[in-house]
This record gives structure tokens, sequence and C-alpha cells, in this order.
């Protein structure tokens, strides 16, 4: 999905760390990718 690909491009390019805060903070980490 697009979705999929943007996180791809995000994690690629080195800036996994502050993508994945940025996530966290606005709670769509949760929503991506849901821990069981």
């Amino acid at each position: 999905s697009r979705l999929l690909m943007e996180m791809n491009y995000m994690l690629a390019f080195g800036s996994a760390e502050a993508s994945l805060r940025l996530l966290w903070k606005y709670g769509l980490l949760e929503i991506l990718l849901p821990i069981q």
C-alpha cells in the first residue's frame, strides 16, 4: 500500500528514529503497528 511505501522510504533514508518519534507522538505508531 501507499502507506507502507512511505514508511519504507522514511526508514531507508535514515530518518527512522525521527519518523518513529513523530508517529509515537501523534499516536499513529499504535495504529500502524498494532502490538498484540
